[in-house]
C-alpha cells in the first residue's frame, strides 16, 4: 500500500539478506501427526511444492525459495560427545517405535514446536516461503494458491481413503491476496444490478417519467465505461477501493442530471416552449453544474497527496470519471431532451400533487429556519461538540486482515492456524552489530536470548539464531537442561554457528554474522495494536543490547502499521486541501471570502459527524473509510452550491430575504432531496459487500449524505438568514 518510503525500502534490503517473507502455510490437523500416512502427506506436499515452477518471460522459474516442514528439517541430539545434525526424518518409517523416536526428536527442538509442529502432536505446518511477484503478473498468486490446493485435494482424499481423519487447509498473503480477488469480482457483479434497481426506482418517484429514469443512468454508466476503460490503459488494477467506483460513478452522476431535470420541469411549468425551456436549463444550471463538478473533481482529487497507493489511484480514478461525467451531462442531457418528447407526467395531475407536497414541506422548513433559528444553532453546536470529542477516539488501521468478515474463509483460517500452532502473520526484527562476527559475542548473542524470552511472552513463537546456539549446547552436555542457555565463550558459540546447516541458519543469520533475525510469529489484528506492541518492544530492546547495536523492526504488518501512519497524515492533508480549494471557489464565485467561510459551515457538520460516529462506534480509519470525509465534502458541497446560487438569484428579483429563501426552497428542495436520498440509498449498496471496510464506508457516507441534507434544508438557509448577507445593495455579484 505504501510508496517510496524508507521503510519499505528497508524491508526490501532485508529481505535480501534473509529471504523473502511471503509465506503460505500448510496446516494439518488429526489426533496424532507422528503416523505414517500423515507423515507421508507431509512429504509428498513439501517436495511438490518446492518444485512449483511457474512460466515467466518463457523461462520456467523456481518461485518457492524455501519449504519448512517436518521431512525437511535438520535434528539437533547430542550422542556421545558429539552433534547428530542431520534430517529429521530420513524415511517415512511405519513402526511405532521409529515413529516414537522421531516425535521425540521433534518435540524437544524448541524451533520446531509451534513453528512446524505444535507441543501436542496433533498439528503440523509445511511453511513455504515465496519469492514476490513479479510485475505485471496478474495470475501469479491465482497460479501457486492453485497448485498447492492441488496437491493438498490429492494428500486429503488418500488420506480419507486409508481411514485417517484429518483436516488440511492453506493460508497465507497469496491466498489472502486470491481471496480479495474474488471477492471484489464478486462485489462489482452485484453492485451494479443493485445500484442501477435503486436509481430506477429514485428517479421514477421523483419525476415519473421514462426519459428522466434513462438520462441519470445513461450518463453514468457512460462515465463508469470510460472511466474503467481509462484505469485499464494506465494500468491501475481494481482493488478493495476502486471497485466501488461503479456505484460512486452512478450516484453521483445521477445528481447533476437531477438538477437539470428539476429546473427543464419548472421551465416547461413557466408555460415556455421546449427549446426554450432546454435553452433556459442549460443557461441557469451551467454555472452551477459547472461549479459542482468542479469542486467535487478537485475534493476527490486531493486524495492523490496521499502516499497510500490505492488511495491515490482511487483519487485519480474518480477525479477522471467525474470530469467523464460532467462532459457526458452536459453534452447528452440537453441532446437528448431535444430529440424526445415532453414527458406527460410534468404536466399532469400527480406531478402537480407532487409539487404541492414539495410546497408544503418547503413552507414548514421555511417557518423552522425563519422562527427557530436559535434552535437550529443551538442543536447543531452540540452535535459538533459530540462529534469532536469522538473524533479524538479513532484509530487508523491499515491491517488487511481487517477486511474480512469474522466468519470468512480467511479469518476462521487464521485463527484455526493461531489455535493450533502459532499465528499466520509474522514480523522481522533485525538486530545489526556493525562488525563482522559481532554476533557471535556472548553479550549480544545473550541479549538476543533474553529478548526473545520477552517476545514469547508476547507472542505466539519466535525464532532466532540463539534458539540453535541454546540446544546445541544443552544437546552437547547430555541433555542437561540447566545447558539450555548461551555459553560464555565466543569461540564455542562460533564453533556451534559452523557447526549448522546454511539451509537452518540463513533465515536468522547473515553470512558474515554481523547481523541476525528474530522472526515474530503472532495473530494481533489491528494495526494499531501492532503499534502499541512496537513501542514496548523498542523500549526492551533499549534495555537489553548496547548502544552501538542498531535493532530495527520490519515486515508486513509494521509496513501496514506505517500506511496506517500516512492514511492519518494524509487525511488531514486531503481535507484540508479540499476545504481550501472549495472555500476559494466558492469566494471567487459570490467575490467574498465571508461567503466561502458561510458554505463551509454545513459541509463541515457532516465531515465531523462522520469522524464523531468513527470514533464512538470503533469504526477504524481504513484505507476505505479515510476516504469518506473527502467524499461528503466533494458531493455535500454541491448542494449548498445549488442552494446559494439559486437564493442569490431569487434575492435579487424579491429584494426579501425570507421571499427569497422560501421560493428557493421550493425550487431546490425536490433535486436536493432526490440526489441526497439517491447517494445515501447508492452508498447503502455497499452495505452489501464482501469486505468490512466497504461495509463501514457504506454506513457512514449514507450517513454523511443525509447529515448533509438536513445541513443543507436547516443550517444554510439559517446562516443565510442569520447574517443577512444577501441583499439587493450588497457587493456580492454573480451575473446570470
Amino acid at each position: 500500500m505504501v510508496s517510496g518510503d524508507p521503510d519499505k525500502d528497508y524491508y526490501e534490503e532485508v529481505k535480501k539478506i534473509f529471504g523473502d517473507d511471503v509465506l503460505v502455510t500448510v496446516c494439518i490437523t488429526s489426533d496424532n501427526i507422528f503416523q505414517e500416512e500423515i507423515l507421508q502427506s507431509i512429504e509428498n506436499i513439501s517436495d511438490k511444492i518446492g518444485n512449483i515452477t511457474l512460466n515467466i518471460d518463457d523461462e520456467d522459474v523456481e518461485v518457492v525459495t524455501r519449504v519448512i516442514s517436518l521431512t525437511t528439517v535438520n535434528k539437533i541430539v547430542g550422542r556421545e560427545g558429539y552433534l547428530d545434525i542431520n534430517q529429521l526424518i530420513d524415511y517415512i518409517p511405519s513402526g511405532p517405535d521409529e515413529l516414537e523416536k522421531i516425535k521425540k526428536n521433534a518435540l524437544q527442538n524448541e524451533t520446531f514446536l509451534n513453528d512446524i509442529v505444535s507441543k501436542d502432536g496433533k498439528t503440523a505446518a509445511i511453511n513455504t516461503y515465496i519469492q514476490a511477484s513479479p510485475p505485471g503478473y496478474l495470475s501469479y498468486n491465482h497460479e501457486i494458491k492453485n497448485k498447492i490446493q492441488e496437491f493438498i485435494d490429492i494428500e486429503a482424499k488418500r488420506l480419507k481413503k486409508q481411514g485417517v481423519n484429518a483436516e488440511i487447509f492453506q493460508i497465507g498473503l497469496p491466498v489472502i491476496k486470491v481471496e480479495v480477488a474474488e471477492y471484489i469480482e464478486n462485489d462489482l457483479r452485484m453492485f451494479m444490478p443493485i445500484c442501477i434497481t435503486v436509481s430506477l426506482i429514485i428517479l421514477w418517484f421523483s419525476f415519473r417519467t421514462i426519459s428522466a429514469v434513462i438520462i441519470p443512468l445513461t450518463t453514468g454508466m457512460i462515465s463508469v465505461a470510460w472511466t474503467l476503460g481509462i484505469m485499464s490503459f494506465v494500468g491501475y488494477p481494481i482493488n478493495v477501493i476502486s471497485n466501488a467506483l461503479p456505484v460512486l460513478l452512478i450516484v453521483v452522476g445521477c445528481t447533476e442530471d437531477i438538477h437539470m431535470l428539476s429546473e427543464y420541469y419548472h421551465q416547461l411549468k413557466a408555460g415556455n416552449e421546449k427549446h426554450i425551456a432546454i435553452r433556459n436549463m442549460s443557461i441557469k444550471c451551467g454555472l452551477a453544474i459547472f461549479l459542482t463538478s468542479l469542486t467535487t473533481t478537485l475534493g476527490f482529487s486531493a486524495l492523490i497527496c496521499n502516499k497510500i497507493v490505492m488511495i491515490r489511484e482511487f483519487g485519480i480514478c474518480s477525479a477522471i470519471g467525474l470530469i467523464c461525467n460532467f462532459i457526458v451531462t452536459i453534452l447528452f442531457v440537453p441532446t437528448f431532451l431535444q430529440w424526445t418528447r415532453v414527458p406527460k407526467s410534468f404536466t399532469t395531475v400527480s406531478k402537480k400533487k407532487t409539487s404541492l407536497i414539495m410546497g408544503s414541506i418547503s413552507d414548514f422548513i421555511c417557518r423552522i429556519v425563519v422562527h427557530k433559528r436559535v434552535f437550529i444553532i443551538i442543536g447543531t453546536a452540540m452535535v459538533i461538540i459530540l462529534a469532536v470529542f469522538g473524533t479524538f477516539k479513532v484509530r487508523p488501521d491499515a491491517d488487511y486482515t481487517n477486511f474480512f468478515k469474522k466468519n470468512s474463509s480467511i479469518r476462521v483460517k487464521l485463527d484455526k492456524l493461531h489455535n493450533r500452532i502459532s499465528g499466520g502473520k509474522s514480523m522481522l526484527i533485525v538486530i545489526d552489530s556493525g562488525q563482522e562476527g559481532g554476533i557471535a559475542g556472548p553479550e549480544i548473542m545473550t541479549a538476543i536470548a533474553e529478548f526473545q524470552d520477552y517476545l514469547n511472552q508476547r507472542f505466539d513463537k519466535t525464532i532466532s539464531v540463539a534458539d540453535y546456539v541454546k540446544i546445541m549446547h544443552r544437546e552437547m552436555n547430555n541433555g542437561d537442561k540447566e545447558f539450555f542457555k548461551i555459553p560464555t565463550s565466543r569461540e564455542l558459540i562460533s564453533q556451534y554457528l559452523l557447526l549448522m546447516d546454511g539451509d537452518d541458519l540463513e533465515r536468522v543469520l547473515d553470512s558474515a554474522h554481523s547481523a541476525a533475525c528474530i522472526i515474530v510469529r503472532h495473530n494481533i489484528i489491528g494495526s494499531w495494536q501492532v503499534n502499541k506492541e512496537l513501542d514496548a518492544i523498542k523500549d526492551m530492546s533499549k534495555q537489553l543490547f548496547p548502544k552501538y547495536v542498531q535493532v530495527k523492526i520490519t515486515g508486513i504488518d509494521i509496513l501496514n502499521k506505517k500506511a496506517g501512519d500516512y492514511m492519518s497524515k494524509g487525511q488531514i492533508m486531503g481535507l484540508g486541501l479540499g476545504l481550501v480549494i472549495i472555500f476559494f471557489i466558492i469566494s471567487i464565485l459570490f467575490l467574498s471570502p465571508w461567503v466561502g467561510f458561510l458554505a463551509m459551515i454545513p459541509n463541515m457538520i457532516p465531515i465531523l459527524l462522520n469522524f464523531g460516529i468513527m470514533g464512538w462506534f470503533h469504526i477504524p480509519l481504513s484505507p476505505a473509510t479515510s476516504i469518506v470525509a473527502i467524499i461528503a465534502l466533494g458531493i455535500a458541497v454541491d448542494d449548498t452550491i445549488h442552494f446559494m446560487v439559486r437564493f442569490h438569484k431569487e434575492l435579487k428579483n424579491t429584494n426579501n430575504q425570507d421571499e427569497a429563501i422560501s421560493r428557493t426552497l421550493k425550487k431546490e428542495l425536490l433535486p436536493i432531496m432526490s440526489t441526497s436520498i439517491a447517494l445515501a440509498l447508492g452508498f447503502c449498496i455497499l452495505i452489501s459487500s464482501n469486505f468490512v471496510s466497504n461495509i463501514c464506508f457504506g454506513y457512514l457516507a449514507a450517513i454523511a449524505m443525509l447529515v448533509a441534507l438536513v445541513s443543507d434544508l436547516f443550517v444554510t438557509p439559517g446562516l443565510l438568514l442569520a447574517t443577512h448577507l444577501f441583499s439587493s445593495r450588497n457587493v456580492l455579484k454573480v451575473k446570470n
